[in-house]
């Protein structure tokens, strides 16, 4: 399944996940389908949903995983911990990682990995030095290092300030990417090269390009964790109408989260969400019985998007992040 996602079809991947765990149902084999849905569900901004299957991840872990899916899966969680704002919960989960990678002897893939984890976190918290330290580490551990995370050392480059040698480093990567048909890469290439650009207008056709290519299979997360960097990227593309629905939803994404991290995001007591429309009523309780879009989708006899878009306009319209809150709160509403 794995590629599918690097080639960037989430939606497939999803798929083909969510019919593992059916063949699967409880035996230790579902850690891997879950470990992917939490992948697509973190990147498509589901958080509770990811959640949720990382935690089914680790009570199938119990009756028998590797230490390495175990290491993988404290990681899962914590970069979701991270996203909503969780820092303690973040930081639990992040020295579960370190504690169960230390127990695996030699420089392994595993290890490799952990140290990017580090870094990127580091990169986002704005704390340079550590993920120097971790930059270097990583270095030690480059020949284990997984083909799909060879570009994340550049992400450091780029915050240290190294652009262009970051941007060169890139362009051979993304040649290498197209040529392959690894679009799912590309996405992340361009996003860095966004990142890195020396002129505007070279940022604004990177950005321009990753959009275009990442929008069909719903990549949000991809974009939001460069909040900091990529929003006044993102304001210059949405005033140069390009892809500006996308775009703005990107943007609106990352001013709420920064808002979130100061304090200052406050919710109106006592209002009321708009009202759902009478299929939404429909396929609430479906949701809530915890049917897929499919499962919805043959229920109603209607098609997999049509049920997609609904669930979508639910979860807007109860202004909800994911699936579980989305249940809660139309507990609370007497919805349910």
């Amino acid at each position: 399944m794995s590629i599918f996602r690097l080639k960037g079809k989430l939606r497939r991947m999803v798929k083909m996940a969510q019919q593992a765990l059916e063949w699967a149902g409880q035996s230790p084999t579902a850690i891997v389908p879950h470990m992917n849905l939490s992948l697509i569900y973190y990147e498509w901004n589901d958080l509770d949903g990811a959640a949720g299957h990382i935690q089914q991840a680790i009570e199938v872990g119990k009756l028998v995983g590797t230490m390495q899916a175990r290491v993988m899966i404290q990681y899962f969680l914590a970069r979701v911990r991270l996203a909503q704002g969780d820092h303690d919960e973040f930081v639990k989960a992040l020295e579960r990682a370190d504690l169960e990678a230390n127990d695996i002897a030699g420089q392994t893939t595993t290890h490799a990995n952990l140290a990017v984890y580090h870094m990127l976190f580091a990169i986002v918290q704005d704390d340079l030095a550590t993920a120097g330290e971790w930059g270097s580490k990583l270095a030690r551990y480059a020949d284990a290092l997984n083909h799909e995370y060879r570009h994340i050392p550049l992400r450091l480059l780029i915050a240290q300030g190294n652009k262009s040698e970051a941007l060169e480093k890139l362009q051979v990567l993304c040649d290498e990417a197209v040529k392959s048909g690894m679009h799912g890469l590309v996405i992340e290439y361009r996003l860095y090269q966004t990142l890195a650009a020396e002129t505007e207008e070279a940022a604004l056709e990177f950005l321009s390009e990753a959009l275009s290519m990442a929008e069909p299979e719903g990549y949000i997360r991809t974009f939001v964790d460069e909040g900091k960097l990529l929003a006044p990227v993102l304001e210059k593309a949405i005033s140069r109408g390009i892809e500006p629905e996308y775009a703005g939803r990107l943007l609106r994404i990352i001013e709420e989260e920064q808002l979130r991290k100061q304090g200052k995001l406050k919710k109106p007591s006592g209002t009321t969400p708009e009202p759902l429309s009478d299929r939404e009523l429909e396929v609430l309780p479906l949701l809530a019985a915890g049917l897929s879009n499919r499962q919805i989708a043959e229920r109603l006899v209607i098609s997999v998007g049509t049920a997609k878009t609904h669930v979508h306009n639910i979860l807007q319209k109860l202004e909800v992040s994911g699936r579980t809150k989305a249940i809660a709160r139309a507990r609370e509403l007497k919805l349910l």
